[in-house]
């Protein structure tokens, strides 16, 4: 029988999108709106802009504009240059 902590890091590694890229900002948006709480669950993170504004009750635009900025920082780019680099050693 599998550990319980096995089967739910299949379970999350299977929910997340393979881009770092469409979840940090979503984490980060989420951290800053709500600097006291503990991140949410891996399932607030993976589904759409929309879905995530929708659970998070955010404005959309707001969060564009911030996705759109994080992106740009230096933050943001050193995850996509990462996440890049992980992309070409799997090939």
């Amino acid at each position: 029988m599998p550990l319980l902590a096995d089967v739910a890091t299949v379970q999350c590694t299977e929910m997340l999108p393979r881009s770092l890229c469409t979840v940090a900002p979503r984490v980060a948006f989420y951290q800053q709106q709500r600097p006291d709480q503990p991140v949410a669950p891996c399932r607030a993170f993976i589904d759409s802009d929309e879905t995530f504004c929708k659970r998070l009750k955010a404005d959309p635009l707001e969060f564009a504009a911030f996705k759109a900025r994080w992106l740009a920082s230096e933050e943001g780019r050193a995850v996509c240059r990462h996440e890049g680099k992980q992309l070409q050693r799997q090939r």
